[in-house]
């Protein structure tokens, strides 16, 4: 005679899953593909490199700011990410513990949610915030992967108690981290993709240089890919994201955090790309914005051609071997020069070689500043016809085939 069970059948349905469930999120735990929790010691062949953080970093860095409670923090886009660095020696006196809270491709309002996230877990006292062109004329105010539910306060500055689990269902209970887990493992002779401080390792940089042959070849590869930003730029939304930095500057005030605003480092051939897609009038008038609003905040600019930093010679074609001292390529400074930076930022000694480089800007200051920068990027022009004609054919393949998202 058949006998149901209907509390064995409700159990195997309810227990089986949650089962599931429980070993996923303890292999995920343990593992920490994202090194967002751990709670388990890192250990080196298991779970002590976490090279899958890329791709996930606003997740990453909205737990780190947490685990961090920095005093101070660095803002902006991949170019600060990559090039700033919280253990400089410049941050002596400044801060004890600084954080680098930049994106790729991160917007102004980014940097200011990041901001009062960070604020709102410890004080803050101190902000470099890397203001790059692009960032003020994207599509969109903030990138896909950016939640407002992981932040602690939300957007109208109220407390969010339960942001810690806001990424739980996707870092530790899905079969998507369970895979990344395993991949992590398998991985571990890879580094993790960010130091612990928030900075990107430069593993990738450096790969780069060797995939493209060399770093005349990187230097092409990245004029390449902003060829296709300059000719999709939108200076439209220029006012949309500066409402989004003058709230920032607002909170800044408010609250006395010193914040410092630069004009990240490109290396003179990214200028010259950006000179000629005609964009260079539309970069004046992004930097005169921020100039006229520097009574709140200081204001430096490290652009031109300057023979010992941002003009640099770049290695001939051919040259698989040479390195630029300075640059990864056309757009991303190395840690060496954002040292430099944030020491003239700082008011620290400099090495007398590179003394004078960078200058602070006032709105009173910006006319005579931007004719300098100006007038260095166009006799550089005239002394290097070959790199400004690589130049224009990056331009013109963009040209032939953009690639542009279409605006929210």
């Amino acid at each position: 005679m058949h006998t149901e069970r209907p509390l064995t059948f409700l159990l195997l349905l309810v227990g089986l899953p949650t089962l599931a469930m429980v070993a996923t999120g303890g292999v995920s735990l343990g593992v920490d593909p994202f090194g967002l929790y751990r709670g388990v010691p890192a250990r080196e062949g298991f779970n002590a490199h976490k090279p899958r953080q890329k791709g996930h970093e606003r997740m990453v860095r909205a737990a780190d700011l947490v685990r961090l409670a920095p005093d101070a923090l660095i803002l902006g886009t991949s170019r600060a990410q990559v090039g700033l660095d919280p253990e400089a020696p410049a941050w002596a006196g400044v801060a004890t513990r600084p954080a680098n809270a930049a994106f790729s491709d991160g917007s102004p309002y980014e940097a200011l949610r990041y901001l009062q996230h960070a604020d709102a877990v410890s004080k803050v006292k101190t902000v470099v915030f890397g203001a790059d062109y692009l960032s003020f004329v994207g599509t969109t105010r903030f990138a896909s992967d950016f939640t407002e539910s992981r932040l602690s306060i939300s957007k109208g500055a109220e407390p969010q108690p339960f942001f810690r689990l806001d990424d739980v269902p996707s870092a530790l209970l899905s079969l998507d981290t369970l895979r990344i887990s395993r991949r992590t493992v398998l991985e571990q002779q890879h580094p993790s993709y960010f130091f612990d401080t928030g900075r990107r390792r430069p593993t990738t940089m450096e790969a780069r240089i060797d995939e493209q042959g060399g770093a005349r070849g990187a230097f092409m590869w990245s004029e390449r890919d902003y060829a296709d930003s300059y000719v999709c730029a939108q200076p439209a939304r220029l006012e949309t994201h500066l409402a989004d930095f003058d709230a920032l500057v607002a909170w800044c005030k408010e609250r006395k955090i010193r914040l410092v605003v630069l004009f990240s480092p490109s290396h003179v051939r990214s200028l010259v790309l950006l000179e000629e897609a005609g964009l260079w009038p539309e970069l004046e008038r992004f930097k005169r914005a921020l100039a006229e609003r520097s009574g709140g905040f200081e204001l430096w600019e490290f652009g031109g051609a300057d023979p010992r930093t941002t003009a640099e010679e770049v290695p001939p074609p051919g040259d698989t071997t040479s390195r630029s001292r300075w640059y990864w390529e056309s757009s991303h400074y190395k840690k060496e020069l954002g040292d430099v930076t944030l020491a003239r930022v700082f008011g620290k000694p400099v090495d007398e070689a590179l003394a004078g480089w960078g200058e602070q800007v006032t709105g009173s200051t910006f006319s005579t500043v931007q004719a300098r920068v100006t007038s260095e990027l166009l006799a550089w022009k005239g002394t290097h016809p070959a790199d400004v004609a690589e130049l224009k054919a990056s331009l013109t393949a963009a040209r032939a085939e953009p690639h542009c998202e279409a605006a929210p």
